[in-house]
């Protein structure tokens, strides 16, 4: 007696492939997440040690001036027009490559190749980092203004300049919060940021009070 064996193909079914299809896409997700949190592990380490040299230049130029550079002042280009000195070109002799003024999970700050940049009043050069205590270097924030709100912003600038003395706190980076990136302006704070301190080391920690 024959018998005829059917011989069935065999495929997936619908149930399998999504099952597979789902796998892959955590795996992937996994992956990016990996990979994102390495990339910016290598930016905070790379910050870390440009604020460590910002930090050494800011105590070089404190010793050969006996005091800290001015956050900014105004002066003069060479063709007449307006241009505000800011803290960045006074340290400049004394730190390495210019980049050293840019955070490297910074999206906004144009590399220092595209500056100085005119804001419509003067040429100035713009950094990733906030320089607080250099506000109590400039005569300007001590004068009243007329204005009123000129003048809450003032003394919001030095409430803010004498809080990073008291901390010794010289260089404050915003953009390192292992979570999505904010901008120092936004209401949302970032829950923790690096500081740079007058002795050199740089800190990652909430940003303390009157900050």
């Amino acid at each position: 007696m024959l018998t005829h064996r059917k011989r069935a193909a065999h495929g997936f079914t619908l149930l399998e492939v999504l099952v597979v299809a789902a796998v892959i896409c955590v795996l992937v997700g996994v992956l990016f997440a990996v990979l994102g949190a390495a990339r910016e592990a290598a930016a905070r380490t790379t910050c870390t040690n440009q604020l460590r040299q910002l930090a050494t230049a800011v105590d070089m130029y404190r010793q050969q001036h006996g005091a800290l550079p001015p956050h900014s002042y105004l002066g003069t280009r060479s063709t007449g027009e307006a241009e505000m000195i800011t803290w960045q070109e006074i340290l400049r002799p004394h730190v390495g490559p210019e980049d050293v003024f840019l955070c490297p999970s910074d999206p906004d700050t144009p590399p220092m190749s595209e500056q100085p940049v005119w804001d419509g009043r003067c040429w100035m050069y713009s950094s990733s980092y906030e320089y607080r205590q250099g506000l109590l270097q400039q005569e300007r924030v001590y004068k009243p203004r007329e204005d009123p709100e000129q003048e809450e912003m003032r003394k919001e600038d030095l409430r803010k300049a004498n809080a990073a003395a008291r901390h010794d706190i010289l260089f404050i980076c915003n953009y390192h919060d292992s979570g999505p990136r904010r901008a120092y302006n936004e209401k949302v704070r970032p829950r923790r940021y690096l500081l740079a301190h007058g002795d050199g080391s740089v800190t990652w920690e909430p940003l303390p009070d009157g900050l």
